[in-house]
């Protein structure tokens, strides 16, 4: 047990390294992501080379954020903050890692449904590890759309509270994640 005064403020480098970077890997995803469905080809190919080989590494770099915080709890609310903001963000955050764990997931088992060749950063086939299937593509390509509409609407809200927070409140819930505050 830590004494009083003594807790951390702030999330540790790890923690913030982990959510910038996935932060910046998704964001990239969901604008490139969208421009798939118009593109034909070698550019399309290419581009899902890219996309898969990004999922995978989002896939790997959440499974490990979500080790490290079972390890490193995050630090504690902020005494000012309200008990229903305290929930929304266990709530939001929570839904981060189901999300971001998740799309990753639909996009490999939608990479085995297609008939054409999904290779991430051409390293190896995931479209060949089960039969095509148009239909299941179909219902798969839904999901993992719908579920990056969530992840985009979840993180607009996570953006606006942090701004809110930073800009209205002022109270340091921004700077406790940012890269360059002293932990």
């Amino acid at each position: 047990m830590s004494n009083p005064g003594t807790e951390k403020m702030n999330y540790d480098s790890i923690a913030k390294t982990l959510h910038w970077v996935i932060a910046f890997i998704v964001f990239s995803m969901l604008i490139f992501g969208r421009q798939l469905e118009n593109m034909v080809g070698a550019e399309r190919e290419q581009m899902i080379k890219f996309h898969s080989g990004l999922g995978l590494i989002v896939l790997i770099l959440m499974v490990s954020r979500l080790l490290w915080r079972f390890r490193h709890p995050p630090p504690a609310s902020l005494p000012t903050i309200a008990r229903w903001q305290r929930y929304t963000a266990v709530f939001v955050h929570r839904a981060f890692y189901l999300l971001l764990i998740l799309q990753p997931i639909l996009g490999i088992l939608l990479a085995t449904s297609v008939d054409y060749s999904v290779s991430p950063f051409g390293l190896f086939q995931l479209s060949s590890w089960i039969s095509d299937d148009p239909d299941r593509a179909n219902w798969l390509q839904t999901l993992h759309g719908i579920n990056a509409n969530l992840i985009l609407t979840l993180a607009l809200v996570h953006i606006g509270a942090a701004l809110l927070h930073h800009f209205r409140e002022k109270n340091g819930v921004l700077r406790r994640m940012l890269p360059f505050a002293k932990n």
